[in-house]
């Protein structure tokens, strides 16, 4: 499966529903990362609510890490029309890990089996 690198702050978006990482904190001395994660609703004229959003930290090794915490925010929040809301996911990630890119998807897990292809990933480290 490939990926394509965008930029901190590049919109993902699913129908009207749309995400984007605009920022990652790699807490010293441990092995949190942190992302920062803007949600909004582009739609032309309802409220979005995402099916089944997430997002992985993916290292070289395609290893997927599942986020710990969530900010005060969750990712599944309806949003209004034109609305934005920010919130924090946090990671527990092995040192060792290179590569590091946040991968966000929404839908049916399996849907990125049936058809895969090129996904876009925000680089963190």
């Amino acid at each position: 499966m490939g990926f394509a690198e965008v930029p901190f702050g590049t919109d993902i978006c699913f129908d009207g529903w749309c995400a984007s990482v605009t920022g990652a904190d790699h807490l010293s001395g441990s092995s949190s990362t942190i992302l920062h994660v803007t949600m909004s609703n582009h739609a032309r004229g309802i409220a979005q609510k995402p099916d089944n959003s997430r997002i992985h930290l993916i290292d070289d090794t395609v290893y997927r890490y599942a986020a710990i915490k969530t900010g005060s925010v969750p990712l599944h929040t309806r949003l209004q029309l034109h609305e934005s809301l920010k919130t924090t996911l946090t990671f527990s990630v092995s040192k060792n890990a290179k590569g590091l890119k946040a991968l966000i998807e929404e839908g049916p897990f399996i849907a990125n089996f049936v058809f895969p292809g090129n996904q876009q990933v925000f680089l963190v480290r």
